[in-house]
């Protein structure tokens, strides 16, 4: 790929990460409204146990199929077959677990627990999501996966409105979702076989490759899943220890940085199928140099977002949120910073995957966890929302220099030979 499919494919992400970032955060502002910061705070707490429990299931497969796919380095239906069957079997188990243990959680209500049993189920669905999104993003097809992006993000807004002006609770409101999320893969099988008309997902994936796909990618299960835990881990924390309200205004104040995010997501993931090729190449001194420079642009992004968003902080909550979400005025100021160590770390994490450094990000990422939990639960019973923006920006700064440390590995590569599934 050169660098103008390179720019070409990351307009095409940005385009769609724009559009489905609008209508996310258009969906936030109805939610927080319209459900009140407790009700939100609840809506909040469903969603972040099920983007971990996605993080389980998916068992950093995506990442692993994007690489495999881009490097040309396994058979295309048999891998994504495998991948599927391995999903759908970790969703089962994890689905089980919450329907069990819905009701055994502090600090419940009915609706809380009937939204998070029902929503839960989308992780089926979910499954099918991630492999077509890695089947577009390997293939290079970032158009498609644009627009898989964004037809899916439309169809979560327009289920979730409908449920609000209808007045819906909030169990009535994920089985909505839950309904879009089923309508999204049909519209991925389509993007896929237009992409590939011979696109299959009846591959042989016999037990004997499941388990040795399991063991190929549990560690970018973990890479993957941890900073998207500790991004989440506010609002488990907050629930669990002070109540609905202040995991509402954690909720709030992180929505729009995720928005502020939308041109680093676009471009590292067109960088990710590069990446991957010019390890598999064996050019990965071009590959330190193109990360020095990510890094830089991201930095210089993230630092103007970050100082906008600080400054303009109290309009922004004000506006979109309302005066009850006032305490997300603060959040927000600490939690725009993060943006920085995120635009440090990012690429270095990217590039040491894609030349087979995963096990690198990997301790990276469990000792930033590690921090980011034990700050939290000290201090949230003290400070409340601000105590867990500390302790999520504490665990980015930390995972940041951590992977600072270890980009010298960019100039080698570590994928074995048998990586092949």
């Amino acid at each position: 790929m050169s660098l103008s499919a390179l720019l070409r494919n990351t307009i095409w992400l940005a385009g769609g990460r724009v559009a489905s970032q609008l209508m996310s955060v258009g969906l936030t502002v109805v939610l927080a409204r319209g459900l009140g910061t407790a009700g939100f705070g609840q809506y909040a707490f469903v969603g972040a146990v099920l983007v971990i429990g996605n993080v389980i299931t998916t068992f950093g497969t995506e990442s692993y199929l994007v690489r495999e796919i881009a490097g040309r380095r396994a058979d295309l239906a048999r891998l994504l077959a495998t991948a599927l069957r391995l999903q759908l079997l970790l969703s089962a188990a994890f689905v089980l677990v919450v329907l069990v243990g819905a009701g055994w959680l502090p600090n419940r209500t009915d609706d809380l627990v009937a939204a998070l049993r029902i929503f839960i189920l989308s992780l089926f669905p979910l499954a099918f999501a991630s492999v077509f999104s890695a089947a577009l993003r390997g293939a290079e097809r970032m158009d498609l996966a644009a627009i898989l992006g964004v037809g899916t993000a439309a169809l979560q807004t327009v289920a979730a409105l409908s449920a609000v002006l209808t007045g819906a609770g909030l169990p009535v409101l994920v089985l909505w979702l839950l309904i879009a999320q089923i309508v999204a893969v049909a519209l991925g099988w389509l993007l896929c076989r237009a992409a590939q008309p011979g696109f299959t997902l009846s591959g042989p994936a016999a037990p004997a490759g499941i388990v040795t796909l399991l063991k190929r990618v549990w560690p970018f299960a973990l890479l993957a899943g941890l900073p998207l835990v500790s991004q989440r881990i506010g609002v488990l924390l907050l629930t669990l220890i002070v109540g609905d309200a202040p995991s509402g205004w954690f909720a709030a104040a992180g929505r729009v940085v995720e928005g502020l995010k939308l041109t680093h997501y676009a471009f590292l993931g067109a960088l990710l199928p590069l990446a991957s090729r010019l390890g598999a190449d064996g050019t990965s001194e071009w590959l330190a140099a193109l990360v020095r420079k990510s890094r830089l642009a991201l930095l210089a992004l993230g630092v103007g977002a970050a100082i906008a968003a600080s400054a303009l902080a109290a309009p922004i909550v004000l506006l979109l949120y309302g005066a009850e979400y006032h305490p997300a005025i603060t959040a927000l100021r600490i939690l725009a910073w993060t943006l920085l160590p995120y635009a440090i770390a990012a690429p270095t994490a990217l590039a040491l995957v894609s030349t087979g450094h995963e096990r690198v990000v990997l301790r990276a990422g469990s000792v930033a966890l590690v921090v980011t939990v034990s700050l939290g639960v000290l201090l949230i019973p003290m400070v409340g929302v601000n105590g867990a923006c500390i302790a999520v920006m504490a665990g980015e700064v930390l995972r940041s220099a951590l992977l600072w440390f270890e980009s010298g590995r960019i100039g080698t590569h570590a994928i074995p030979p048998d990586a092949v599934v």
